[in-house]
């Protein structure tokens, strides 16, 4: 476990490490990854969250006994094939700068059960998907995907769905909260021919304004949470607090950005938040309207500028 140092390289040395099993490099400064990483033939589980990697070295894809790859919150731009992980189970990409997803990336991950690509810039998904006839989970939330295509009704392993977030222009907005079954049965008949009657209005879909594109609406809906975190924001943006509507959040985390104020409209959530994190910001004062949160239990404003107290 290397994580949550700085290091800026790794060594070529650990090509050595032939029977390590596990290695965690999560929270670093690596821009890249030697290509000699590929020796270590017993690697299972591989951590690169948060780093600064924009590419992949290609020969990490003949690691054969790789089940567990980590590349979330880097600067990716586009995924590696992968014509050698024969046993990947869980890929990890979400936070990343990813454009494109290719029919190439997917097509030799027969093992798939996880695929995790949320806030990306994806823009289409690829017929292709379907070959992963293994896969569990797929969260596609906050791209830019605007239509779908049906086949994926036919991945029959396929528990969790994760589609909020996108411009979607062809789903209605009610089969996304009916959930993932629903959604399912509703690609499946659209490749059986269902059509829309003539008589029927048409359906109210499921399209975003670029700016709640990034809103996480299962996050706020399902888990009364509204995050809006290691954003760099000097202040958050009024299309979180509309999103929330009359959904009731108990948990609200603004932290890491750059705020200097406590975000006044914060009072709107008073009826339902219980816990609130404004650590690691630039607030100087804590406001009024902090306390007018009057079911809050927890408070985080560690590591913030703050001189005095109401």
């Amino acid at each position: 476990d290397l994580s949550n140092n700085h290091l800026t390289d790794v060594p070529t040395s650990f090509s050595l490490l032939v029977n390590l099993v596990r290695l965690n490099l999560a929270c670093n400064q690596l821009k890249n990854l030697p290509a000699d990483i590929s020796a270590m033939k017993s690697l299972r589980q591989l951590d690169c969250t948060k780093n600064y990697l924009e590419t992949v070295p290609s020969k990490l894809a003949t690691m054969a006994s790789l089940e567990q790859l980590y590349l979330r919150k880097n600067k990716l731009r586009s995924l590696p094939e992968f014509p050698s992980c024969k046993l990947l189970k869980e890929l990890h990409a979400g936070e990343n700068q990813i454009e494109i997803l290719n029919a190439e990336n997917l097509k030799h991950l027969n093992s798939l059960s996880v695929l995790e690509l949320r806030d990306n810039k994806i823009k289409s998904v690829p017929d292709e998907i379907t070959l992963l006839q293994k896969l569990e989970r797929l969260d596609l939330a906050n791209n830019d995907i605007s239509r779908l295509p049906y086949t994926l009704g036919n991945l029959p392993q396929l528990k969790f769905l994760a589609l909020e977030g996108n411009p979607l222009r062809t789903i209605r907005r009610d089969l996304l909260q009916k959930g993932t079954q629903e959604l399912l049965k509703y690609l499946r008949s659209k490749m059986q021919g269902d059509v829309t009657s003539p008589n029927e209005e048409p359906p109210v879909t499921a399209m975003t304004l670029p700016s709640e594109s990034r809103i996480n609406m299962h996050a706020i809906t399902s888990l009364k949470l509204l995050e809006y975190s290691e954003k760099q924001a000097a202040v958050i943006p009024d299309e979180m607090f509309d999103a929330v509507r009359s959904n009731p959040v108990a948990t609200v985390n603004f932290s890491r950005n750059l705020l200097n104020a406590v975000p006044p409209r914060i009072v709107e959530l008073k009826d339902s938040v219980c816990d609130v994190n404004l650590g690691f910001n630039k607030i100087s004062s804590i406001s009024l309207e902090l306390c007018m949160l009057h079911k809050l239990t927890h408070l985080d404003i560690r590591f913030v500028t703050c001189v005095g107290l109401p």
